[in-house]
């Protein structure tokens, strides 16, 4: 993982080290510095007990649902996508929360609720976020 971030780190330097804008030879050093973010991020959390994330798998879950349905009615439009969230200082996509949310739900799922029909734990855990996050009919999302 790490020399996959390097590698893209690397490959922004040498697309950008030769342009005379200096916004753009910037480019690399806003990267490095996520990778890093990154990586200190990945550290710290590896520290955290399994249990916790079991414990907070669930409310992550329904937050990213309400999330999802906030950027319904209260979302800013980027690039033409009404995807995001502007909660004062804080913007963010739901969507990500969503999918990293529903990971842990389908593994706290499938490991609490074995006797629970499958398809009644795919539906719990992944189809009402699939179903707040689908794609309008004549829209695609290859541009």
């Amino acid at each position: 993982m790490l020399a996959l971030a390097i590698s893209g780190v690397v490959a922004i330097y040498s697309a950008t080290s030769t342009r005379s804008d200096p916004y753009a030879t910037d480019f690399w050093h806003k990267q490095a510095n996520w990778v890093a973010v990154g990586v200190f991020a990945f550290m710290l959390t590896s520290l955290v007990h399994y249990r916790w994330i079991r414990w907070g798998a669930l409310p992550m879950y329904l937050a990213g649902i309400v999330f999802l349905i906030m950027t319904k009615f209260i979302g800013v439009k980027v690039y033409g996508a009404r995807s995001w969230l502007h909660l004062g200082p804080i913007n963010f996509q739901p969507a990500q929360l969503a999918v990293v949310a529903g990971i842990m739900v389908l593994a706290l799922f499938l490991t609490q609720f074995r006797e629970m029909h499958p398809a009644l734990r795919l539906l719990l855990s992944a189809g009402i976020p699939t179903s707040t996050n689908r794609v309008p009919p004549g829209r695609s999302t290859n541009h």
